[in-house]
């Protein structure tokens, strides 16, 4: 097959493409209250049946209560006896097993790796495809998706939450969040062929000036990865505008979904998709693309929460709470229209991308370039 060149793109990033940062979490808003369009939440152990009905028929009858008896003196002595020798037995298994499924007997995963500190002068990223079949190929053939995520991976946070920190505080709890994100990366990532960078993280309010380019006013209330300068930043703005992100874990699948546009970029998927978007004419074509990377970073942010569940101490409701975060951030909920086709994904896609990361540790389930058309609406 001919392949069909477009022309050497620069080494330096194109500026058509990183003019403006990309914006992974939407405007500044967030829909009405309301019934809510579109897949619903999964159910998670312990939740009624989706539909199931909470009335029916009624419940059991149960005889009148007994007369009341006069107590057997030998019987209770025997019970308080038997109480005791449980409270007993139970102290002696208490010692016996003091430390006994304590973090330090865990075999965690990638323990001998040495996270790198954060750096402003990373490896330069993955060269750039030269034709539209290279580009391609990278996207949807990529060795990341033969890899697997390690499991369990220790990271363990500062305490609070980060809606309720200072900007220091904030820094140092997401600086750690990223060198657990680097220890859960490095083996998939270096297994296929690439290099893991921990990127640095920005805090800021309104206005922010990184590698790729300058923002202000509403249009810096955002998070963002900027492929220009390898790094990540999130404006404090977003506790006010978004109610989601003062939630527990919401604020850090933010940076997990962050974070896996730095996955994108290291390992050849983020500028073959850019590169491909700037070189097609077809907008429904580009938005798709476009979506194809952001589901999948919610896809990478998942599998990064299946690795890490157990130090973190995930429970049910937490993922409930994080899949139904990523429904409310879709482009038909931001944008209140059921229809629109937007250029991160709908609530029930996104939903989906997620909910599929954090049941596996294979990272071919977050091939997103090779899904249905109907999986990235």
């Amino acid at each position: 097959m001919t392949q069909s060149p477009w022309g050497q793109p620069p080494r330096q990033r194109p500026a058509q493409q990183w003019s403006n940062p990309p914006a992974p979490w939407g405007q500044p808003q967030w829909p009405a209250p309301g019934p809510q369009r579109g897949r619903p939440p999964a159910q998670w152990p312990g939740q009624p049946v989706w539909g199931q009905p909470t009335g029916g028929a009624p419940g059991p009858t149960f005889p009148p209560p007994r007369a009341p008896q006069r107590p057997n003196p030998l019987r209770t002595l025997f019970l308080a006896m038997s109480a005791l020798a449980v409270v007993a037995l139970l102290g002696l298994i208490a010692v016996n097993v003091s430390g006994v499924g304590s973090s330090s007997d865990v075999a965690w995963a990638n323990e001998d790796y040495q996270v790198p500190p954060e750096t402003s002068s990373p490896p330069e990223l993955p060269a750039y495809p030269t034709t539209f079949e290279e580009a391609y190929a990278a996207l949807e053939e990529n060795p990341l998706y033969s890899q697997q995520m390690p499991e369990p991976v220790r990271c363990e946070l500062p305490p609070g939450e980060p809606a309720q920190m200072s900007d220091r505080e904030l820094d140092a709890y997401f600086t750690e969040q990223m060198a657990c994100l680097t220890r859960a990366w490095q083996p998939p990532t270096s297994a296929a062929g690439y290099v893991e960078v921990r990127p640095p993280v920005t805090i800021y309010r309104d206005q922010v000036t990184s590698g790729c380019g300058s923002m202000e006013g509403a249009e810096a209330v955002n998070a963002f990865y900027c492929p220009a300068d390898q790094a990540v930043y999130f404006s404090t703005l977003m506790f006010e505008y978004l109610p989601d992100l003062r939630e527990p874990r919401i604020a850090e699948l933010v940076m997990a979904h962050e974070y896996g546009h730095n996955v994108q970029a290291r390992t050849n998927l983020l500028l073959p998709a850019h590169i491909l978007m700037a070189n097609i004419d077809d907008e429904d074509a580009q938005l798709e693309i476009s979506r194809r990377l952001e589901v999948q970073a919610d896809c990478f942010a998942g599998t990064f929460f299946n690795s890490t569940h157990q130090s973190l101490q995930l429970t049910d409701q937490d993922f409930a709470a994080m899949e139904q975060a990523l429904f409310n951030i879709g482009d038909d909920q931001l944008s209140g229209d059921p229809d629109v086709v937007g250029n991160h994904g709908r609530g029930a896609s996104r939903q989906l991308w997620g909910e599929r990361g954090w049941e596996t540790t294979a990272l071919s389930s977050c091939n997103t370039f090779t899904a249905p058309s109907g999986e990235v609406e």
